[in-house]
């Protein structure tokens, strides 16, 4: 009866060790950043009316990222990031022009079959500063790709490969800030897009 507790017990470690083994695929990570760096700004050059860059003082940066990895069986696998960053003029203590806070990006893929696979992703940031003093307004997006190969094989076997990816998957209307060349404070970002792309491997 020792002999069989003894194998009991060794199953069940093992089986734990495997479990260890199989979530250590999760990989979490914290940085913190912080620093100072030199502010650049948009300047009129009177001699050819054109705009130089020129360092007009320094800013002081700080923030956090957390990153999230993780790899299942089958090829399945998921990701998601969150950064968190302050930028600010040192001397008068505004937010950095097209300096978003919070960014946040997601993403999952997946074989569907040995010939075909996708992925779904998904990415959203703060409003950001214009040069202009205006603000944009906060946004997220999504994104779509799909992979197959009509002869048969995977997405690194396959002789031929065909692709799919829809940008702006739900058609969001968003703005990022422009530069001092610009008369508008913000520039419109595409709508919805599709791009398809044709891969022959020899």
């Amino acid at each position: 009866m020792l002999s069989r507790f003894r194998a009991a017990r060794s199953r069940a470690i093992l089986g734990l060790l495997l479990s260890v083994v199989a979530f250590a695929a999760y990989a979490l990570t914290f940085p913190a950043l912080t620093g100072r760096v030199v502010d650049e700004a948009g300047i009129l050059d009177p001699a050819d009316s054109l705009y130089i860059y020129r360092n007009t003082g320094e800013a002081e940066a700080g923030g956090a990222e957390l990153s999230l990895q993780a790899r299942f069986g089958d090829g399945v696998m998921g990701y998601a990031n969150y950064s968190y960053q302050r930028a600010m003029d040192e001397a008068t203590g505004a937010v950095l022009t097209n300096s978003p806070t919070h960014l946040v990006k997601a993403g999952v893929a997946a074989p569907l079959a040995r010939w075909v696979g996708g992925a779904l992703e998904g990415r959203g940031e703060s409003g950001r500063v214009t040069v202009y003093g205006t603000r944009t307004g906060a946004y997220a997006i999504g994104s779509m790709y799909v992979w197959f190969s009509p002869l048969g094989g995977t997405a690194n076997e396959g002789s031929i490969q065909i692709s799919l990816r829809v940008n702006n998957l739900f058609n969001a209307t968003y703005a990022t800030p422009g530069g001092p060349e610009h008369l508008q404070p913000s520039i419109q970002q595409d709508r919805r897009n599709v791009s398809a792309e044709l891969r022959y491997r020899f």
